[in-house]
């Protein structure tokens, strides 16, 4: 199976929900910009059950080069296509990603020289609100995906998830900026 969305979907089972996507991509490349053009990360977490890789282990290697607007994201361990990310800003080491090839959003945050991945889903969000907001839940493999329809409700319920900052959704994956060669 493809790594798609830097494993979205083996997020989505590991988190047991899934995550928000999009008949077509939202988010024009004008909104966008590579923030991590020819640098590198090592995988210091790629499954949030397993915690963190211990010392010693093979540290996968996450490479970013920039494509216009976009960043394509090459994982060196991998034999599967390169993914296009465009990364939206939504504050100061904050942006919301939008997957080209799946149309699966996701957030991306740093801190020092850490980047996270953040999979935010249906459950992290009321019931109530994502219908007042017009996205549609679809149940599938028993887990339900919230499809948006404008890129609004995506900023509007990524900009005040809460998650990150509340420690009560950990990041799914974790890298770590390599220095320069």
């Amino acid at each position: 199976m493809r790594w798609r969305a830097l494993a979205a979907l083996a997020a989505c089972a590991v988190l047991g929900a899934c995550y928000f996507t999009s008949e077509t991509p939202f988010f024009p490349d004008a909104r966008g910009a590579c923030p991590f053009p020819g640098q590198t990360f090592e995988t210091l977490q790629a499954d949030p059950e397993a915690g963190r890789l211990p010392a010693g282990a093979p540290r996968p290697v996450l490479r970013f080069e920039a494509d216009d607007a976009h960043c394509i994201a090459t994982r060196e361990d991998a034999a599967e296509e390169p993914l296009r990310l465009l990364f939206v800003p939504m504050g100061r080491s904050a942006w919301i990603v939008q997957s080209e090839t799946d149309r699966v959003y996701f957030i991306a945050r740093t801190r020092g020289s850490e980047l996270k991945f953040y999979f935010p889903d249906c459950d992290h969000f009321s019931a109530g609100r994502l219908r007042r907001l017009g996205v549609v839940t679809e149940d599938g493999a028993g887990r339900e995906t919230c499809r948006a329809n404008d890129p609004s409700q995506i900023e509007t319920l990524f900009r005040s998830w809460r998650g990150a900052s509340s420690g009560s959704h950990g990041p799914a994956q974790i890298y770590r900026r390599l220095p320069a060669p």
